[in-house]
């Protein structure tokens, strides 16, 4: 009995822990969702509504994923007012899922046709067919000079 018990806690912690992560496939999914739809999605992997922001550029919602009281990763839908495009943006400090995502392009078909250094962050730009993918490796810090890294993955397809 108590072996079932702790296979099932394991079990259900394990799909806690990876519910809060993206796969590309899904991001390039939910890249196409309207704003109501991206929400009811995020929400439904753990996501909190954070902020909306809207400039002349772009309309971007943000929602974040907290764990133990800290915004560990975030995800971002973007309504561009100038080429009347969207974009998705996920951003974590997991070094695993940012390969696995990387592993995922690759095996899509993506290929890169850009790589680019801007404020110490190293970018990496893949296409297919219409689709943009923009993977972006960086170091964050905080106000307490604390270092760690991040990388951000944006999909956007015009």
């Amino acid at each position: 009995m108590k072996k079932t018990i702790l296979t099932i806690t394991l079990i259900l912690n394990l799909l806690l822990v990876n519910s809060q992560n993206f796969t590309l496939s899904e991001l390039i999914k939910i890249n196409n969702y309207s704003l109501d739809d991206f929400d009811s999605y995020v929400a439904t992997k753990g996501y909190k509504f954070e902020k909306t922001e809207n400039t002349d550029f772009s309309l971007r919602t943000s929602y974040a994923y907290i764990k133990n009281g800290c915004k560990s990763q975030f995800v971002s839908k973007f309504i561009r007012n100038v080429n009347n495009s969207e974009m998705v943006s996920f951003q974590t400090g997991n070094n695993d899922t940012y390969l696995k995502i990387k592993t995922e392009l690759k095996t899509l078909g993506f290929k890169l046709y850009k790589t680019e250094e801007q404020d110490g962050a190293l970018f990496f730009d893949y296409i297919k067919n219409k689709t943009i993918v923009t993977l972006c490796s960086g170091i964050d810090e905080n106000e307490y000079g604390y270092k760690k890294p991040y990388y951000e993955i944006s999909v956007n397809k015009p």
